[in-house]
């Protein structure tokens, strides 16, 4: 079975791909995982403490990446949800396209499919 890669950062412009991805991904019945990087995770989580609904506490970055993971969890349903799927959050200090591609090389992924914009 393939394996392709979507990779998202959470914002709306990078859910543009997820269609192309799951026709391709039903055209050729491959399985989707879907990758989000945080890079600098406790940054990032004070960061999107505004956007995302996360409670005051010392935990902070937990809730953040367990916010991600149901987001990620959500969009999975969305998008992939006739499509063997699984959700990947990678925390790293790293760049983002960094780790896509080691994931990729790791895993051996037949495809990565990315939006051409997002947050950054």
């Amino acid at each position: 079975m393939q394996i392709y890669l979507v990779t998202t950062d959470l914002s709306e412009e990078s859910k543009a791909s997820f269609a192309t991805a799951a026709a391709l991904a039903r055209r050729n019945q491959a399985k989707i995982v879907l990758l989000a990087v945080i890079e600098d995770a406790a940054q990032a989580a004070m960061l999107y403490a505004m956007e995302f609904p996360v409670s005051p506490s010392d935990n902070l970055q937990r809730q953040f990446l367990d916010t991600v993971t149901a987001e990620l969890q959500a969009m999975a349903a969305e998008f992939f949800a006739d499509l063997e799927s699984e959700i990947v959050v990678i925390e790293s200090s790293k760049n983002a396209a960094l780790e896509i591609t080691a994931y990729a090389a790791k895993h051996k992924v037949d495809l990565i499919i990315m939006s051409t914009r997002g947050k950054s």
